[in-house]
């Protein structure tokens, strides 16, 4: 039987297409006909605050990790080598099962904007001495507060142990405090200066003395050590920290030990530069390289209009219009792309082992980003001839395995899974491959389904 392309489609299908390819991992088979009963809806009701995923909850928490670190380096080499071992299992488990729950699970827009932050607020295991606790970070710091202030999950990250870790700030001392005057230790502004740079108000909204006197604050801001009331918990040491007032953003802020760095990350929080940054960075991961200046002030007032709130910002970017056009602007991350492969295919794996494979092959280990600024997200990282090629290999082994037991006719599934956004170029190439099998790869390689 001879198939024809559509003369058209229902405009409530190319928002359900819109929705799950641009803001999820994809449609599964059947499901866009769902989403298509309210899209806007679908997204809003992934945003209802939940607990902890049961997939995730028994993992063990940073304290609990830093304390057996703690332990083994007490113990000598051989101790240190078996925590070594299973620290390495214990964050492979870890990003299987989170790969696992983003294929598996009912919420893939929350599952994005967890990437989205986890990705903002960047701590990699390319430096081994945070490796252990990458995936920890993610489950007490970011998933929390998807839905809170922006205050909220910028204290809980700069608090974590990963971060304090990740950016040198545990041996942190201010020149004049206590231990400071005895031994002639420094103050340490690495994470000052990033917190400024990257996770707030961004380049050119500080001053080097901005940079200088938030370091100090942040002085005393470590992890507990063994013989401490919390081992491997937040600590603040009034010890180390910095005596005096300090200046800030031309504010003076008094002495007042861990309340001083808390009252600065409140003041970045509310500051107008932050939330603009976050808008724009929004914007570019979800939709476009180079989003419209009027789409990036709308996901700005969903900031400000919710008092610096994550939630807010979300909620605004899903009634945004310019965020629904229907051009694909995005090129998908290895994770996008072999998440939404799966789902599209129908596949539910029972281990997510296989599914961090595939990301590693093409590029994009499990929390390992190459830089404190995260995941580079424009299309020209992502798509160079060597990574191109690497996805259309993998596009060919992954129709092969998983293709034939589909049963499913590659063209009656783009139309499931891509609807309005299957093109007309892609649905005649279809029509003319030699097999089922080169059909399902041709249209994982195709552009529709290599953008979101």
């Amino acid at each position: 039987m001879v198939v024809e392309y559509p003369e058209e489609f229902a405009p409530e299908m190319v928002d359900a297409a819109v929705a799950a390819t641009r803001f999820g991992y994809g449609a599964r088979p059947n499901e866009l006909p769902f989403i298509a009963e309210n899209p806007q809806q679908w997204l809003a009701d992934q945003l209802i605050e939940e607990p902890v995923s049961p997939a995730l909850q028994d993992l063990p928490g940073s304290q609990a990790i830093l304390k057996e670190l703690l332990q083994a380096r007490a113990g000598g080499k051989d101790a240190f080598r078996r925590y070594r071992h299973e620290a390495r299992r214990i964050v492979t488990a870890a990003a299987a099962r989170r790969a696992q729950l983003a294929v598996n699970g009912e919420k893939p827009f929350f599952e994005r904007l967890v990437r989205f932050w986890t990705n903002h607020f960047t701590v990699s295991m390319r430096r081994p001495a945070v490796a252990p606790l990458v995936a920890a970070f993610e489950r007490e710091a970011i998933r929390p507060n998807v839905t809170k202030r922006f205050y909220d999950m910028l204290l809980a990250v700069v608090r974590h142990p990963a971060m304090l870790i990740y950016f040198d700030n545990i041996r942190s001392v201010g020149p004049f405090s206590p231990t400071g005057r005895a031994t002639g230790r420094k103050v340490n502004d690495t994470m000052a200066r990033q917190i400024l740079n990257l996770h707030t108000v961004g380049p050119g909204g500080f001053t080097e003395g901005d940079v200088q006197e938030f370091g100090k604050m942040l002085t005393g801001w470590t992890i507990g050590r063994l013989d401490d009331k919390e081992p491997g918990g937040f600590l603040f040491n009034s010890d180390w920290h910095q005596e005096l007032p300090k200046r800030f953003f031309g504010r003076l802020i008094p002495q007042a030990g861990v309340l001083e760095a808390e009252a600065a990350l409140d003041l970045l929080s509310r500051s107008e530069r932050t939330g603009r940054q976050l808008a724009r960075k929004m914007a570019e991961f979800f939709i476009a390289d180079e989003p419209d200046p009027d789409l990036v002030s709308s996901l700005f007032n969903g900031y400000a209009d919710g008092g610096g709130s994550c939630l807010t910002m979300a909620q605004k970017m899903v009634v945004t219009p310019g965020a629904w056009l229907p051009q694909q602007n995005k090129v998908k991350t290895p994770e996008d792309l072999v998440f939404s492969a799966m789902r599209a295919l129908g596949r539910r794996p029972e281990s997510g082992q296989g599914l961090v494979r595939a990301v590693t092959m093409l590029g994009q280990p499990p929390f390992s980003a190459p830089s404190p600024a995260g995941w580079p997200q424009t299309a020209s990282y992502w798509l160079s001839p060597e990574v191109l090629i690497e996805r259309l290999e993998w596009a060919a082994v992954f129709a092969d395995r998983f293709g034939a037991q589909n049963g499913m006719n590659a063209i009656d599934l783009g139309f499931e899974v891509l609807g309005p956004l299957f093109r007309p170029e892609t649905f005649r190439r279809l029509q003319v491959s030699y097999s089922q099998t080169e059909s399902i790869a041709l249209l994982l390689a195709s552009p529709e389904f290599q953008k979101r």
